[in-house]
C-alpha cells in the first residue's frame, strides 16, 4: 500500500490543537508531512471552522495562529462546482462529509484522516484515525 498524500479533516486539527486525544498522534503525522515524508492537504473550509472555533473562544490572535500554521503545512484543496456535483453523486445524507470526500478524492489524496466515526464507517478502507496513519507511518517511514 502506497500513502503519499492525506487528506485532514477539521475536526482532527480541533482536537490537536486543545490537545485532546488524538493530539499526539497528530503530532506525529504533521512532522512526517513538515519533513515533507507525505503530502498533507485540507479544505479551505477547514481554515474557516478552525478560525471561527478559536477566535470565538480564545481571540483573533489565537485562531489566526492556528490557521497560519495549517496554511503553512496544507495543500487547499479544490471545493468548487465539480466537488459540489461530485458530493451531490455520493447521495450521502451528510453534505459535509461528502464535500470533504469529494475534495479528497479530486486531489488525489490516498487517505482521508478523520476523527468523527460516522464518517469512517462510510469508507474504512478510505476513511483513517490518525492512530490508524501513525502507526502506518511508523511501519512504514523512518522520521
Amino acid at each position: 500500500m502506497n500513502v503519499r498524500k492525506v487528506f485532514i479533516d477539521t475536526n482532527v486539527f480541533d482536537d490537536f490543537f486543545v490537545n485532546g486525544p488524538a493530539a499526539s498522534e497528530t503530532e506525529i503525522i504533521l512532522e512526517f508531512i513538515r519533513r515533507k515524508m507525505i503530502m498533507g492537504c485540507t479544505s479551505p473550509k477547514t481554515l474557516m471552522d478552525v478560525y471561527y472555533l478559536f477566535h470565538s473562544e480564545k481571540g483573533q490572535a489565537e485562531a489566526n495562529k492556528h490557521i497560519r500554521r495549517i496554511y503553512g503545512l496544507m495543500e487547499l484543496t479544490s471545493q468548487g462546482p465539480a466537488e459540489v456535483r461530485d458530493a451531490f453523486a455520493l447521495g450521502w445524507s451528510d453534505f459535509e462529509d461528502a464535500m470533504q470526500m469529494a475534495s479528497a478524492k479530486n486531489s488525489h489524496a490516498d487517505k482521508i484522516i478523520t476523527l468523527d466515526k460516522k464518517f469512517r464507517n462510510k469508507d474504512s478502507s478510505y476513511i483513517w484515525t490518525p492512530s490508524d496513519l501513525k502507526s502506518f507511518l511508523v511501519q512504514n517511514m523512518k522520521k
